[in-house]
């Protein structure tokens, strides 16, 4: 018999906005412009450790309210190619500390016993940039493989649509060309539509693809825009917007 689907909602969470809080900040201190661009190592380590500890709150709302999967994007493929060294080595440094304090404290509290973790992306351009953070997270899910509650699905060198597109020779329309990159089954994580993806930082509506996540999206998949930045969104809000989230669905009547 093949196992069920999570219980509760499938959300993705988009985080972003926080290097453009931190560069607005510079900008209002110093009275010049300084753009995202712009920011030097310890300033982007800075942001994203900030976000780094929201997420830590998400995480912790989303297990609290009974979220089945929370699909986290965390550094797509265009980022890896876009953006320099110096902006994907203190994401990375991070996000690993971020999973290192997982491993050795947080996952097995008592509380988060029954979370697992789940990897959304290309390992093979992940293996060849950071070998030992491919490692790590592999580590992490395999040791939580067997847990059934919470399935937290960290998206690291996603690829974007129309990179997929063009790989498959395919178009938007064909979704059989998308089976290829349903991760969480091979996981162990059976297949669910996603009920709804956040985005934070964001203040014209445009939905950010992660090709992985494509094909799990559907008819009734619903879109949350907030212009707060990663950081200033907090776990409370979270929980709010899934309880506005459940009111729409119930008068809808789905």
């Amino acid at each position: 018999m093949s196992a069920s689907p999570p219980e509760g909602l499938f959300v993705g969470f988009i985080p972003d906005g926080n290097r453009r809080e931190i560069a607005a900040k510079l900008t209002a201190e110093r009275g010049s412009v300084t753009t995202s661009a712009q920011l030097d190592y310890p300033q982007l380590v800075e942001a994203y450790t900030k976000g780094a500890e929201a997420i830590k709150k998400i995480i912790e709302a989303a297990r609290d309210s009974s979220v089945g999967i929370l699909a986290l994007y965390g550094w797509s493929q265009a980022n890896m190619a876009h953006r320099g060294e110096k902006e994907r080595t203190s994401a990375f440094a991070v996000i690993k500390g971020f999973l290192t304090e997982w491993e050795e404290y947080w996952i097995d509290s008592p509380d988060n016993q029954d979370v697992r973790l789940v990897h959304m992306g290309r390992r093979d351009r992940l293996r060849e940039k950071d070998p030992e953070f491919l490692e790590q997270i592999e580590r992490i899910s395999h040791e939580t493989r067997d847990r059934t509650g919470m399935a937290v699905a960290l998206s690291i060198d996603y690829d974007g649509l129309q990179e997929i597109e063009d790989a498959l020779g395919r178009t938007t329309g064909c979704r059989e060309g998308w089976t290829q990159y349903l991760d969480l089954p091979r996981q162990g994580v059976p297949y669910k539509k996603v009920d709804l993806i956040i985005r934070t930082g964001e203040t014209s509506n445009v939905v950010h693809d992660n090709a992985y996540l494509h094909g799990y999206r559907g008819g009734n998949t619903r879109f949350l825009f907030t212009p707060l930045s990663l950081h200033q969104y907090s776990g409370d809000q979270f929980v709010t917007d899934l309880q506005q989230f459940n009111g729409q669905e119930k008068r809808s009547g789905q």
